[in-house]
């Protein structure tokens, strides 16, 4: 029983010490997966700016087609979002969004029904 106990503090010792992977939610920090020079050109000429993603560097660029109306995601660029107070499942027609690549969460709309709030990076 003596040697189990050991062995228990030992794996919880070494689990401890072992590094954990860069997480940058993770307390105390961690580091972001940077996009690659030719990556930030080509989002510049898309008139993108580069910004943190929760895991990587993102581009966030306008859309050619932001608000113009829709009645599912891939008739958008960027998807189709639901009216404001939409509730999920409700019959709507959105309009495009206007930012590609932002993360956060956004009601969408599938089908000609809005999905409720779905979260993205």
């Amino acid at each position: 029983m003596k040697n189990y106990f050991v062995l228990v503090a030992i794996l919880l010792l070494v689990a401890c010490a072992t590094s954990t992977p860069d997480i940058p939610w993770r307390a105390g920090g961690g580091t972001l997966k940077k996009m690659s020079p030719a990556e930030v050109r080509a989002c510049k000429a898309k008139k993108g700016k580069v910004k943190p993603g929760y895991i990587a560097e993102t581009c966030v660029y306008p859309t050619k087609d932001a608000g113009k109306s829709c009645n599912d995601w891939n008739q958008c660029e960027a998807g189709c979002v639901a009216p404001e107070g939409a509730k999920q499942n409700d019959p709507v027609t959105g309009t495009c969004k206007n930012l590609a690549g932002a993360g956060g969460c956004t009601n969408w709309v599938d089908a000609g029904y809005a999905t409720g709030k779905i979260c993205s990076d």
